[in-house]
Formats: structure tokens, sequence, C-alpha cells
């Protein structure tokens, strides 16, 4: 048996030696606050440190090494060496390429004052087990660039919350990550509120369940580029744009959408978006839409005549201030199901008339604000399946709805902007609805 740096051979085999490992996550987290904060004695892994701006490695061994300082595993030949200068928080070791360690949950989380982080020849290859690189960034609020070209995560199975709260991040290179086996990427981007552009483009979403705020708040994406994401294991998109109200384009039509049971504020505030293709979108199992399009001030139409919402049990917000709709097409919509309406269509300022014709609305207990200042609202069609009588909450649904005529050309009367004239126009019976019977 030969030994060369960290390789042996034998006549049968070679393999690689674990020379240096990291710590475990937290616990690495934990040890390098405690070598910033001496004194401090109730630090945990969620201390938001101050004191270190940058976390580099050192080429030369700057310390009387003691057991204190060391921040590699028990068992690794070779140890890593930690301590802190001046705002920096140095690493050394003669391993070449240490590794982290398999559970690598938080490793660097809360460290708002840290602008960089030198992560340079690290062997992430190991990392996976049950929690990889969750929270690895979580909150590092100061940093400004991360550059993880280097990064092997082919083990990685979660990177929920990632870089969650790093909202001075202008440059992130996550380009050459393999996630496939990645199963949740919920609050991966979350709140990374100066991030212009991400490149995606070879993100293997095949076995993600879960992409729950997975870009929302990210305020400043201009572009976003998820035509390539394979979306047919999701469950979960609650909020999975909310916020991103700078991108002017969104293609979402290779969205296999199948599986997903939560849409809740889906689409929140992208007030930039102009249009919106959601033809291919299967939303049989969808059982939350509240605020799927909330604030999407911009949108001019949208076309939902294919939307399966046989399992929605919550419209609340669903469209509310989409004040550039001149159109919407819901003549689709099974609401057999659906509980609260409140807020629904409130604000739609442009819309003339609505076709509700297919609103079964038994179950609906709430239709608070439901048409609030719709002020162009003229016709309000319904058929036979429109029934208010379990609404127990309907205040102001139709305030402000100054332009409103029932069939039978009953006018608004501000007197009446709750579930009493929610009925379709009678000649002895006044109301602003018009009854449509095919």
């Amino acid at each position: 048996v030969t030994f060369t740096g960290y390789l042996y051979a034998t006549s049968d085999q070679t393999s690689t030696i674990p020379q240096a490992t990291f710590l475990e996550g937290t616990e690495f987290n934990i040890k390098i606050k405690q070598l910033a904060n001496p004194g401090v004695s109730d630090i945990t892994s969620s201390y938001a440190d101050t004191q270190i701006t940058s976390i580099k490695r050192s080429d030369t061994l700057s310390i009387t090494p003691t057991s204190d300082n060391i921040v590699s595993t028990s068992d690794s030949p070779i140890p890593i060496y930690a301590w802190f200068d001046n705002g920096t928080l140095y690493y050394y070791t003669t391993c070449l390429k240490p590794s982290m360690n398999e559970v690598s949950y938080g490793m660097f989380a809360y460290f708002k004052s840290v602008k960089t982080i030198d992560l340079y020849n690290i062997d992430t290859s190991n990392v996976g087990g049950e929690w990889g690189m969750n929270g690895m960034f979580y909150n590092d609020s100061s940093l400004t660039t991360l550059d993880l070209s280097s990064f092997d995560t082919s083990n990685v199975n979660d990177m929920s919350s990632m870089f969650y709260n790093c909202t001075n991040l202008v440059s992130l290179n996550v380009s050459s990550f393999d996630t496939s086996k990645v199963t949740t990427m919920k609050n991966m981007f979350r709140e990374c509120k100066s991030l212009k552009r991400l490149d995606l483009s070879n993100f293997n979403t095949s076995n993600v369940e879960n992409m729950l705020m997975m870009f929302a708040k990210c305020e400043s994406l201009i572009s976003l580029n998820v035509s390539s994401f394979d979306t047919s294991n999701v469950t979960n998109m609650n909020q999975m744009f909310y916020y991103c109200h700078s991108l002017t384009s969104l293609d979402v039509t290779s969205f296999n959408t199948s599986k997903v049971e939560n849409m809740h504020g889906l689409f929140t505030n992208c007030a930039s978006l102009t249009t919106l293709n959601l033809s291919s979108f299967d939303t049989s199992k969808v059982t939350d839409m509240a605020f799927m399009f909330y604030w999407c001030y911009d949108l001019t139409s949208l076309d939902l005549s294919n939307f399966n919402t046989s399992n929605v049990t919550t419209m609340q917000d669903m469209f509310w201030d989409c004040t550039s709709l001149t159109s919407l097409n819901v003549s689709n919509f099974d609401t057999s199901k659906v509980k609260n309406m409140a807020y629904m269509f409130g604000f739609c300022e442009k819309l003339t008339s609505l076709d509700l014709s297919s609103f079964n609305t038994s179950k609906v207990t709430d239709t608070h604000q439901m048409f609030n200042n719709d002020s162009l609202l003229s016709t309000l069609y319904v058929s036979n399946l429109w029934n208010m009588s379990s609404v127990t909450n309907s205040a102001s649904m139709f305030s402000n709805d100054t332009n409103l005529v029932g069939g039978n050309g009953t006018t608004y009367n501000s007197s009446y902007t709750d579930k009493t004239y929610a009925r379709v126009d009678t000649s002895g019976n006044p109301g602003y609805l018009t009854l449509k019977t095919s």
C-alpha cells in the first residue's frame, strides 16, 4: 500500500480518504460564533452574529492551536482550525480540499454582518442526510455576492430556506447545481430582495414536492426562466411568486400542476405582469386559490376557462385589486365546495361584465366586499345555482358599484350593498343580478 496525498492504492482499488471534515452545520455555526463572541454563554445557531464580517480560508496558521479552535470532526485525520481576528473568521487546514459534513444544515446561518464567505475548494459531495443544505445561508442579510459554482450538490435532498432573507445579495451563481435528488425548495430564494436575475436553467426539479414561497419577495427580479422546471411531483405552490413585482414576463406554460393542492397567493403582487398564460394548468386537486392574483395591477385579461375548481374551498381575494382587467373568463368555475368569496372581485375597476352562471354558492358563508368598488361593472350573470342562504357576512358586497344594473333594470342603491340585492332582478323582486338560462 502506498500513500500519495490523500489517495491510497492497492492492486484492485483506489479510494479517497476523508482527511478533514467540518463539524456538522449547526455545531460549526455555534463554534465560530463563540470564537467571535467570547464570554457569551447562550449562543445558539440562531444567534444573530454581528461581529464577523467575512469568513475566509487562511494560508497560514496564525494561532497556537488548541482544542477550542478545532472546527473539524473528531475522526478527521487532519484538523481544521478557526480563529477570529478584526472582523474576519479564518479557518486553516493542511488538507487541500476539506469536506463539508454530511449534515450541513444552517452552517452559515444568522451571520448578519458577513459580506463574503470563501468556499473555494471545499468538497460538498457528501452533503445530504435528512436536512441537506436547508438554511445554509439563512438570514445572511449583508452578503452581496456568492459564487457556488464549485458546489457538488448531487446528494442533497433539501434546499429549503437556503438563501432565505439574503436581502442584499445581488449576484448568486447556482448554475452548476445538481438538484436531481432535491425534494423541497420551499423558501429557497425567499426575500432575496436585491437579486435581478437567476440562472436556473440547469435545475432538475423532477423530484421536488414543495415550492412554497420559493421566490417570494424577490422584489428586484426582472428575469426568471422557469420554463425547464419539471413540476410533476409538486403539491405545494403556496405564494411561489409572491411579491415578484418587477417581473414583466413569466412563462409557466410547461408547468405540470396535476398534483398541486395549494395555489394560495401564487402570483400575489406580480404587479408588472401584463399577460399570464395558464391554459396548461391542471387545477383538479387544488383546494386553496385565495389571493392567487391579488394585486396583479397590470394584467389586462385572464382566461381561466380551463380551470377545474371542483375541490377549491376558498377563493378569498382571488382577483382583488386587478385594476387593469378588462375581461375575465371564469365561466366554467365549479364553486360547489367554496365557502369564502370575500373580496374576490373587489377593485376590478375596469370590468364591465362578469359571467358567474356556473357559480354554485350554496356553501358560501362570506361574500364581504366581493364586488366592492367595481365602478364600471354593469352586468352580473348568474344561474339558478346562485344561492345566498348560507351567507352570514355580506357587508359592502356591492359598495360603489354605481353602474350595476339588474336584468329588469334595478339600478344601484347605496342603501343595499349587502346580500339583500344579491339576487336575480325580477319584476317583483329587485336585484342586481341578471339570469342567464343557457
